[in-house]
């Protein structure tokens, strides 16, 4: 939307950012501490590198600079009017840090946003068997927050 120049403020009046993946360049050195001690939790630093490029051209650095790719390259210019938020991260998560970082971003950009921490948990803990409970809490959230921001229809 916003290559094409439309405002996203009118488009879109929430968002929920569950185990948000937007950093880009793995292996990130240092910055997010949750890498290196949650490397190989059900997501390891090789994996990421790899899946970070379904988000670039192979060879465009200036893919990889785009905060349109990365939300963690935005400035606050960049999030100002941004929607409001919730970001939900899993504790033991290597992207947790990630998920921390860009909440703050939010909250400096004077952006409304809720940072949930699921305590104890791996990578997208709630969609595994035996997780019930957490997931039905993640998915009550996320209803509530939809409701919450998605105007009434006709």
């Amino acid at each position: 939307a916003r290559k094409r120049g439309d405002d996203i403020r009118t488009l879109v009046r929430g968002c929920y950012l569950q185990c948000p993946f937007i950093a880009g360049g793995y292996p990130n050195t240092g910055r997010y501490p949750s890498q290196a001690e949650f490397d190989g939790y059900l997501l390891g630093a090789a994996d990421l590198a790899a899946y970070g490029m379904a988000y670039t051209e192979e060879g465009k650095a200036e893919d990889a600079r785009s905060s349109l790719a990365w939300p963690s390259k935005t400035i606050a210019e960049d999030l100002k009017g941004f929607p409001t938020s919730i970001v939900r991260v899993d504790e033991c998560d290597p992207l947790r840090d990630e998920g921390c970082e860009f909440y703050r971003s939010l909250l400096d950009a004077g952006v409304s946003a809720r940072l949930h921490i699921t305590g104890g948990a791996t990578h997208a803990a709630f969609m595994y068997p035996g997780m019930d409970d957490m997931a039905a809490e993640a998915y009550d959230e996320l209803k509530a927050f939809v409701l919450r921001t998605t105007p009434p229809g006709p």
